[in-house]
């Protein structure tokens, strides 16, 4: 039985945090840096995935307040479509993330982390809310 991922799309960063089935306790991950084109990224990332036994990855959807998808809701579905080639047995789920970046921050800033330390880890952190939600939502019938 593999883990689940947690997934929040950046242009520079990705946000990881996984945990296992069997304890369902989300845990940041290292931050993935994109390297120099989407398609390098994908092939890279689904390395990593695969060596890390994910077989579901829950994908943060940045939808607009408005709960419209904009620019970047469409540029992160378009990178998952790029990592799917690569994962054709991971189970992707999206979920809307809305203001999960700054809730990352703002938990961040309660645990009294400088500036840079909460540069180089709200994203992971993001993607620990995006796990969390998904598997609370679980817990509920989602």
């Amino acid at each position: 039985m593999g883990k689940i991922f947690g997934f929040d799309y950046g242009r520079v960063r990705i946000g990881l945090a996984s945990c296992s089935r069997l304890l369902k306790i989300p845990m940041p991950y290292e931050n993935f840096k994109m390297l120099k084109t989407k398609a390098l990224s994908a092939t890279a990332l689904a390395t990593l995935l695969k060596k890390e036994d994910c077989d579901l990855l829950v994908v943060g959807l940045p939808l607009e307040l408005s709960g419209k998808e904009g620019i970047m809701a469409q540029e992160t579905k378009a990178f998952i479509k790029e990592l799917e080639v690569h994962l054709p047995h991971v189970k992707i789920v999206y979920l809307d993330e809305r203001l999960t970046s700054a809730q990352a921050e703002k938990a961040m800033i309660g645990m009294n982390f400088n500036r840079k330390q909460r540069a180089q880890g709200s994203d992971s952190m993001a993607a620990c809310l995006i796990l969390e939600t998904y598997l609370s939502g679980l817990d509920h019938g989602m």
